[in-house]
């Protein structure tokens, strides 16, 4: 394994934690029993934090959004560009 496999294994990696968080903060039944199990054990049901927080959470979530388009396309432009081939198990029969 050179070095071109071991980059195009960390930029796989890195593209399925990003839709891992991309799918955790777009989820509402994720997003809920996140409010219910940790943020209401944390901060006082009602209060002007618990606001901020979904307004960051909203921010953040949006920001991860855009980051994921940007790097999604440069992902399928990388392996567009190259003539690289990454041996699988179908091509070892």
């Amino acid at each position: 394994a050179g070095p071109i496999s071991s980059f195009y294994c960390h930029l796989y990696f890195y593209f399925l934690v990003t839709s891992g968080i991309l799918c955790v903060s777009f989820i509402p039944v994720i997003s809920r029993l996140m409010e219910v199990h940790v943020v209401n054990t944390f901060l006082s049901p009602g209060g002007k934090s618990k606001e901020v927080l979904g307004i960051l959470w909203n921010i953040v979530s949006l920001v991860n959004f855009g980051q994921y388009i940007a790097m999604s396309t440069i992902v399928i432009c990388i392996f567009w560009r190259t003539n690289y081939r990454i041996f699988t198990v179908a091509d070892g029969r």
